[in-house]
């Protein structure tokens, strides 16, 4: 019975690493001074990134590898984008939404922001996130599906917020 409450936690630590990887947000600030501005902040969304071949299937427990994401944003300080992250469920067991210990959540990660810790990309605006409508500050999402079995994709969406600084954000 351990090993089935710690596992979803796993999958979400995995479902988490991909956003350490994916290249920094990147936020750019108006101009403060009076001189005309040299650079015009334009958002902007890269392509997304396909899904790998030849994943691992039926994995004893909770498993998940990652399968694909949305593109890199550029966003304007204070900008908001939705991001999508997609997982292929690899184990054996299903994850079922609503069930405590079978439901599968994204979570914040590191290095960056560190496991289980507040970001400035989003949250829902407890611990000083900022209120993106994530199921908590550190749950980025949780899966959209009532239920996604063994060898099913679930696509999580999320909403992330440009910090007011300019700079590059994981």
């Amino acid at each position: 019975m351990g090993s089935r409450i710690f596992s979803p936690l796993v999958v979400a630590a995995i479902v988490l690493s991909s956003l350490a990887v994916w290249p920094a947000t990147r936020a750019f600030a108006a101009p403060t001074s009076s001189a005309p501005a040299a650079a015009t902040c334009v958002s902007s969304v890269g392509p997304g990134i396909p899904h790998p071949t030849g994943l691992p299937a039926g994995v004893s427990g909770f498993h998940a590898q990652w399968y694909g994401q949305s593109g890199y944003p550029t966003l304007c300080p204070g900008e908001r984008s939705t991001a999508t992250v997609a997982y292929y469920n690899s184990g054996s067991l299903g994850w079922v939404r609503g069930r405590m210990g079978e439901v599968a959540y994204l979570g914040t990660w590191g290095p960056e922001p560190g496991q289980d810790r507040v970001t400035p990309l989003g949250g829902d605006g407890a611990a000083g996130s900022p209120a993106t409508g994530w199921p908590r500050y550190n749950r980025i999402a949780m899966q959209p599906a009532d239920y996604v079995g063994p060898g099913m994709v679930s696509w999580f969406q999320f909403t992330i917020q440009a910090p007011a600084t300019a700079g590059y954000y994981r």
